[in-house]
């Protein structure tokens, strides 16, 4: 059940309220306070950090270049570790490239009844996964050709993995107006 309530109620109230706002104030200027610290430590190293980055990719491009330049020493072992840095050639996994998504499906159904539930979703989405393992003859059967996988330049740091976000933000949005 409510109380009748008076003018003191309301006073209170209003006294709450102001309370309140100048605790809000006291806050958001704190905040505001600390928001523009960060943006000008942000701004004074963003400079040296975009130069480093950019010098960083340059020393990555040219590991890659003289990979490429001397593939051959990869022929035996394809990837060595050196630094924590695992550099050489990686297999890129087999794609299979769908022609006409309809066609196949109703191969799919007609050919392959039995596989049907397994190959396609509720969606009706081939499931490569499933496909991969199919040898080429069948997968021509449905319309679906393989495409090989081939050697592709590796170059895996940790270190370089954890900060490539930075890197690539840096690099679209300049010195400047990046956020962290």
């Amino acid at each position: 059940m409510k109380k009748p309530t008076d003018k003191n109620d309301l006073e209170a109230i209003e006294k709450s309220v102001l309370a309140y706002t100048e605790k809000m104030d006291e806050y958001e200027t704190i905040l505001l306070k600390i928001e523009k610290e960060i943006s000008e430590v942000r701004n004074v190293n963003r400079s040296a950090l975009l130069e480093k980055a950019n010098e960083l990719q340059q020393a990555r491009d040219r590991l890659k270049t003289l990979i490429e330049e001397n593939s051959l020493l990869f022929d035996d072992q394809k990837t060595r570790n050196l630094c924590d840095v695992k550099f050489g050639y990686r297999k890129k996994p087999d794609e299979l490239v769908i022609e006409d998504k309809d066609k196949t499906v109703s191969l799919i159904k007609s050919r392959f009844e039995s596989w049907v539930p397994m190959l396609l979703s509720e969606r009706v989405t081939i499931k490569k996964t499933v496909l991969k393992d199919w040898s080429d003859k069948l997968l021509k059967q449905i319309r679906i050709k393989r495409i090989k996988g081939e050697d592709v330049i590796l170059i895996k740091d940790h270190r370089y993995d954890q900060y490539e976000h930075y890197i690539e933000v840096f690099k679209k949005d300049g010195p400047t107006n990046t956020k962290l």
